[in-house]
């Protein structure tokens, strides 16, 4: 694996975990009315969107061994181009469900390095 890939699974690993450490044991009421917490998981998502579009450019095939890479590349659009709109608690459903199948996929892929 390229240092490169390398340096861009660490921080999505980095991100996700922080996401996972701000939201836990967060209801979604706690999660909407916290916008330091919002605020900051919402840039993590952002950070990793980025990242897996970077990594991808060094390693398409990626694309294929993170099994919500679509989801991730459009969770980053969205939170960019529609910032207006944003759903408190889809996004913290989207965090409970797919970050911890993230950190399972780059725990594997960075086992394999």
């Amino acid at each position: 694996m390229k240092p490169e890939v390398q340096k861009y699974l660490r921080d999505i690993q980095h991100a996700s975990e922080n996401i996972l450490e701000y939201t836990a044991g967060l209801s979604a009421d706690e999660y909407s009315s916290n916008d330091i917490v919002s605020s900051a998981v919402e840039w993590k998502l952002l950070i990793i969107g980025e990242a897996l579009t970077q990594a991808a450019e060094f390693a398409p095939d990626i694309q294929t061994q993170i099994a919500n890479f679509s989801q991730f590349i459009g969770m980053h659009e969205h939170l960019m181009a529609d910032y207006d709109s944003i759903d408190d608690s889809a996004i913290l459903a989207f965090v409970r469900e797919k970050v911890p199948i993230l950190l399972q996929d780059l725990q594997a892929l960075l086992k394999h390095q």
